[in-house]
């Protein structure tokens, strides 16, 4: 996770959940946390990216990058999917 990790720490406490499985990567706010994400992809210390309470346009910005982007010929996709208990199915 990357992020301001007393925010996720504290969030994460907040809702009962357990992360101390997950490596925490602090970053002071969503454009840093972009970057960072960025080039932990490029580190190979991870496949994909997904998208957290930062906004697509923080995010994107950082991939599409000119300079240290995740940016290749192959086209961009995104999947938007949101799992709502009271629906009877997940809505994509």
């Amino acid at each position: 996770m990357v992020g301001p990790e007393k925010k996720i720490r504290e969030t994460a406490s907040k809702y009962g959940l357990e992360i101390s499985g997950f490596e925490i990567v602090d970053a002071l706010h969503s454009d840093e946390a972009a970057a960072k994400s960025v080039e932990l992809i490029h580190a190979a210390k991870g496949e994909m990216l997904m998208k957290g309470s930062l906004h697509t346009d923080e995010l994107m910005r950082s991939v599409t990058a000119k300079v240290g982007g995740l940016r290749t010929d192959r086209r961009i996709s995104h999947v938007f999917v949101m799992d709502v208990p009271a629906m009877p199915k997940r809505c994509l």
